[in-house]
């Protein structure tokens, strides 16, 4: 139990920094927060498994070579992937529509959801690395809450993640829309660079 509460305190602490350093970095340095964010949150998910099951994972280098692995490939390749999790992410969504309305799953419902999944992209790419950054910080600390409840009664934890529109899964809704929301609106004004003396009093006659 003592190994198990030093893992979730050290996850709790890396999930804060990676949130704060993705939220102000993130756009500016989008390769590097999402390969940092992939790379925190593989580290943080091989220190929960071996908390609770004590598989060996730590100790195992192939786990490690393959974390490592995959922040290169996301690190050289992050705004290309960042256009297909895109893609694919649309045209799943476009595809729980078209079940919502009663349309069935064939090979020319399959070539809509694709094809509009494309033109969303491409209608959206100027925003997504935005969007991206911005649930990316907020899943951190989607990530802290659960941790701090699962610290709290692990019981209520298991049980708050397994429930369908479950007050944590809501407050993690509302925490990645809040993320994406304070990208767009609240960056600037939380962030934003401080203005030298001169700037602030003014130069103009």
């Amino acid at each position: 139990m003592e190994n198990l509460e030093i893992y979730v305190y050290l996850s709790i602490l890396v999930s804060a920094i990676a949130a704060y350093v993705t939220a102000r970095y993130g756009r500016k340095h989008y390769n590097k927060a999402l390969a940092g964010s992939f790379f925190v949150v593989a580290v943080v998910t091989v220190l929960t498994i071996e908390s609770l099951h004590g598989l060996g994972l730590i100790n195992n280098y192939i786990t490690w070579i393959a974390i490592l692995a995959i922040t290169v490939v996301l690190f050289i390749f992050s705004r290309i992937g960042t256009y297909v999790v895109a893609w694919f992410g649309f045209t799943v969504i476009v595809g729980a529509v078209l079940v919502l309305v009663g349309m069935e799953m064939g090979l020319e419902a399959l070539g809509f959801m694709s094809l509009a999944g494309i033109v969303i992209t491409i209608l959206l790419r100027k925003h997504l690395i935005t969007i991206t950054v911005g649930l990316l910080s907020a899943y951190f600390i989607v990530l802290i809450l659960t941790e701090v409840i699962f610290l709290v009664d692990p019981a209520a934890a298991v049980a708050q993640l397994s429930e369908s529109w479950s007050l944590l899964q809501l407050a993690s809704l509302a925490l990645l829309a809040f993320g994406v929301y304070f990208q767009y609106a609240l960056h600037e004004k939380v962030f934003g660079a401080k203005k030298a003396p001169a700037e602030v009093s003014g130069t103009e006659e």
